[in-house]
């Protein structure tokens, strides 16, 4: 067995020679066969792809029967993964980054089939790549958007099931993703599901106005009209200057009084959300750029990715 300071200069040397900071490698397991006097040790491998995050620790997924990466996202010591995990690139050459590409292109091909509104070929996709990986985070997120599309609702419903329950690492696509799939699940009277996507989006980026700003429009859909301003507040907070969050600043305040009756508030204990909304129209009507300058209109260009229409009050994030 190579010591952690072979090991680590091996995987050292690899980097440098393939030019990707992820491999495949093994973990030895002992199991036991029988029992008493006829008890057997058999040793198994486990294999894993590996990626190096920095020089104190790595990401390992476990590799599954079809020779993909699937499941849950561990992190570990490097210390511990040099010592304990062998390398395997002949493996991740010829059996693994091969199944990873493929998930990789049916992946994308189904992401241009729904965008240009063909679903049925968006599945097919979609189900390839899931064969592969039934854990697939990309393949799941499109055909979740499928079944919206087709008002499938209750198998969209299994689909939000399956990801919320993956401990996978989501890359930044994966946050646009959950704003998506939010978006076409509120317009949809689901609610809740949506509120719970714009949530979970929020987990890894706590500074989207535009997530803020969706949370606040399906609990707005749902009487939570609290969460919807604390939500509302958060997004003007990020980024004052966007248009039409201002405008739904003003539309609570101008209709505080239906929202509290709605609510079957008294107004004592109305006072917070009354409060609350008075100062989201503060925040409103401040209208300065996230980074303090007067150019407000051409801050992030975020505002431009806002719809609000004051007949149908039909609030959304297009992007």
């Amino acid at each position: 067995m190579s010591s952690p300071n072979e090991a680590q200069s091996a995987w050292e040397e690899y980097m440098r020679r393939s030019g990707m900071p992820s491999c495949a490698f093994s973990t030895r397991k002992t199991i036991k066969i029988g029992t008493g006097t006829t008890t057997q040790r058999k040793e198994s491998k486990i294999f894993w792809v590996g990626t190096k995050l920095d020089d104190s620790q790595f990401e390992i997924q476990r590799v599954n029967k079809h020779m993909a990466p699937s499941g849950d996202v561990q992190h570990i010591p490097a210390d511990k993964f040099y010592k304990d995990f062998h390398p395997e690139v002949e493996l991740f050459n010829t059996r693994i980054l091969p199944v990873m590409r493929s998930i990789e292109q049916a992946v994308n091909r189904g992401d241009r089939h729904r965008e240009r509104g063909e679903p049925y070929s968006a599945e097919f996709e979609y189900n390839i790549a899931l064969g592969h990986d039934e854990q697939c985070v990309r393949a799941l997120f499109g055909m979740g958007l499928v079944y919206l599309s087709r008002n499938e609702t209750d198998k969209a419903r299994n689909v939000f099931k399956e990801l919320v329950e993956i401990n996978a690492t989501f890359a930044p696509e994966h946050k646009h993703l959950f704003n998506e799939f939010g978006i076409q699940m509120r317009k949809r009277g689901m609610f809740e599901e949506a509120v719970s996507y714009f949530q979970r989006g929020l987990r890894f980026d706590t500074d989207d106005e535009n997530l803020f700003f969706n949370a606040a429009r399906a609990n707005y859909e749902m009487g939570n009209y609290q969460e919807c301003v604390r939500n509302l507040t958060a997004s003007l907070e990020i980024n004052s200057a966007a248009n039409e969050a201002r405008e739904f600043a003003r539309y609570l305040q101008q209709h505080i009084g239906r929202l509290m009756r709605e609510a079957r508030l008294e107004n004592h204990i109305a006072t917070p959300l009354r409060e609350a909304v008075e100062h989201a129209n503060l925040l409103a009507e401040q209208q300065t750029a996230p980074d303090g300058g007067p150019n407000a209109s051409e801050s992030k260009g975020n505002h431009k990715r806002l719809r609000y229409d004051t007949q149908s009050r039909n609030i959304d994030i297009l992007s």
